[in-house]
């Protein structure tokens, strides 16, 4: 370390990096020993009682950079031979430091001030007379320094309000909170369950609103803005009384019909196209149905000059007839037509063909054994005509087949009764197992991972011999390898142009360790804290070279950032080199070789700014492993700082 000192001056250089002191940056230069009433930095450098130090006392942006204090150790200073490790030698630095205290380039002198003298609003109280405290007075009220070495006004005084005064706000009001940054006061626009203002549109629809709602007969209304509404209702069946009157429905969804002697329980009246009465069913149930006593008629359509029943589905029967009658049909169907010239049903489909059923008995059939007994009217069946089909005989043979004559008879020729060839199968009638001919003997399985199989086959698809070859390629022979990695592949591992391996030996192969965050680590921690998920461990008695990344942003330009690492396994060589940037120009660069080292700075140019940091490590670890981890903590205000996503560590063993 190497100390210049001039009468506004004072340069420290250590290990390339060189500080340079305004006297205005410096209150004081204390002469100390090392010892347990240092701080822990300072012991850990030299915790021998007998090592002596010059402790300078910082301020203004000193201080905001390096923090309160720095030290001087005697026993690292050249080219001062008066400055001995001992209490003297402390004495004559701290005294030719004090010479360029508190004194400014430029200017008329320096020097430190002797004494200061109380006036118009300035106290002075001199209680330590070498280290008087000076303060200001403002519309009465005192100013002095707080903890951060700030002027501030004490709270409630002199008509200055502090940061810590909040303004309150209840609801709707919101935009209330203290006064250490602008508050804007706003009250948000009214919804169906926030309070607030009502805009011009829904003035509008407010002001417009019903004044009073009225009702005619079935429908009753009390009358008002908020009328109470009724209906006069029924379930059917009153007669006249029900004129005019809301049919209620059933708990199904259903309506009942019921009526008084002589009247209908459900009338269907239509004009035109159409219908009289419309039921449609998505279930299984009825879409219309009608019960009856004995006697009476379920349900009764009557039409003049239209159909009487119309029966429509898309997957099951138009019109279904059922019944639990021993002695009457499930489907009875009149025509009345006095002349007897009316079918008396007709089926037909969309081709016009199906089964008319003629008033003249043209069909009938018996309702026991279902013979047939007459067919009129009906064709017989032949090549060119559907009909009915003859009866086969009485003694039916299973030699005969039914011929387009419309007769049955044996077929003509004898048709094919055995296969053979490729396939054989037969001779025989009736069902005749097949089998393949046969071309080589069974086996198999063949070919694995290292054996392909070789197949013969012929004209016809069948395999006629299958065998197999050991799979050995040249290294030559396979193409798609990429440029160079047939002719590596072609050379011994470990060897001049062969591919390395991990147990060959060859000081080209390199572990690489590398972790990184997926996402920001966001801290307010004054003092340093791991960054979650950022380390490495590394392997005993090893050399490593370590990169570490950490770019991070502060949501203040009052709070700056400080980052360190921690290591454990005691390595042997520890040396980092630290570059941490705050602004776009001059970035803070030192050196450290312990845990948690380094400046914490307070400030940041712009706040949620991307800054950057740096480490570069030499490292070699001792008999057992080690664990490294990057670890971080704010300075300045109370502000959040974020390690950004994408930060990394990269450990390489060399």
């Amino acid at each position: 370390m190497t100390v210049t000192i001039t009468t506004t001056k004072l340069i420290i250089e250590e290990n390339g990096i060189q500080l340079r002191f305004d006297g205005r940056d410096i209150i004081k230069a204390v002469p100390e020993p090392i010892n347990a009433t240092l701080p822990a930095k300072v012991r850990a450098v030299q915790p021998q009682s007998q090592a002596f130090c010059v402790v300078l006392h910082l301020t203004g942006d000193a201080r905001e950079a390096l923090g309160s204090t720095y030290i001087i150790r005697l026993l690292d200073v050249t080219g001062h031979p008066a400055w001995t490790d001992d209490q003297a030698g402390a004495d004559t630095a701290a005294s030719e430091i004090a010479v360029m205290i508190r004194s400014a380039s430029g200017g008329a002198g320096g020097g430190q001030v002797d004494s200061v003298v109380a006036g118009d609003a300035i106290d002075v109280d001199a209680t330590d007379p070498a280290n008087p405290i000076v303060s200001v007075k403002v519309d009465g009220v005192t100013i002095g320094f707080n903890g951060s070495n700030e002027l501030e006004v004490p709270a409630g005084g002199g008509g200055y309000v502090p940061t810590t005064r909040l303004i309150n706000t209840t609801a709707p009001l919101t935009g209330g909170g203290d006064l250490s940054v602008n508050r804007t006061i706003a009250i948000p626009q009214a919804t169906a369950v926030t309070d607030g203002f009502l805009d011009s549109a829904d003035w509008s629809l407010f002001n417009s609103k019903v004044s009073s709602v009225g009702a005619t007969y079935p429908i009753q209304s009390s009358g008002g803005a908020t009328p109470v509404i009724s209906a006069d209702t029924s379930t059917g069946g009153n007669g006249a009384a029900d004129d005019g009157k809301v049919l209620i429905f059933g708990t199904e969804g259903d309506i009942t019909g019921s009526s008084v002697t002589g009247l209908n329980a459900v009338q269907g009246i239509a004009a035109g196209n159409g219908v009289g009465v419309y039921g449609e069913n998505n279930g299984t149930g009825p879409a219309v149905a009608g019960t009856a006593t004995a006697g009476g008629v379920g349900g009764a359509f009557t039409a003049t000059g239209a159909e009487g029943v119309t029966g429509t589905s898309d997957s099951e029967p138009g019109v279904r007839a059922t019944n639990s009658s021993t002695t009457e049909a499930a489907l009875h169907v009149n025509n009345n037509d006095p002349t007897n010239t009316g079918d008396i049903a007709a089926f037909h489909r969309n081709d016009n063909l199906g089964v008319e059923i003629r008033n003249d008995g043209g069909l009938d059939w018996t309702s026991a054994s279902g013979a047939q007994t007459t067919a009129n009217n009906l064709p017989v069946f032949s090549a060119l005509n559907q009909g009915v089909v003859p009866a086969a005989g009485a003694v039916p043979s299973a030699a005969n087949f039914l011929t387009e004559t419309g007769i049955f008879a044996v077929p003509a020729g004898t048709g094919i009764n055995q296969l053979t060839g490729d396939v054989t199968a037969g001779p025989g009638s009736g069902s005749q197992a097949a089998t393949l001919a046969s071309i080589i003997a069974a086996g198999g399985p063949t070919g694995s991972a290292t054996v392909a199989p070789i197949i013969t086959y012929d004209a016809k698809g069948r395999l006629t011999a299958v065998s197999s070859a050991t799979i050995a390629p040249a290294v030559g022979s396979i193409t798609g390898l990429g440029t160079g990695v047939a002719t590596a592949l072609g050379n011994n591992a470990d060897s001049a142009s062969g591919f390395v391996t991990q147990t060959g030996g060859d000081a080209r192969y390199l572990t690489r360790l590398a972790a990184s965050l997926t996402s920001d680590f966001t801290t307010n921690s004054a003092s340093f804290v791991d960054v979650t998920g950022l380390t490495v461990t590394l392997e005993a008695n090893s050399v490593y070279q370590i990169f570490v990344s950490t770019p991070y942003t502060s949501t203040s330009t009052s709070t700056g950032i400080g980052i360190s690492l921690t290591a454990t396994g005691s390595p042997t060589v520890r040396n980092m080199s630290r570059t941490l940037w705050n602004n776009n120009t001059n970035p803070a660069q030192s050196t450290h070789n312990s845990d948690d080292a380094g400046t914490i700075l307070t400030t940041v140019n712009n706040a949620g700014t991307i800054y950057g940091c740096t480490l570069l490590l030499s490292f070699h670890t001792a008999g057992s492993s080690s664990v490294v981890q990057i670890r971080a903590a704010r300075g300045g205000s109370n502000n959040n700082v974020s390690v950004k996503s994408g930060s990394s560590i990269v450990a390489i063993k060399i």
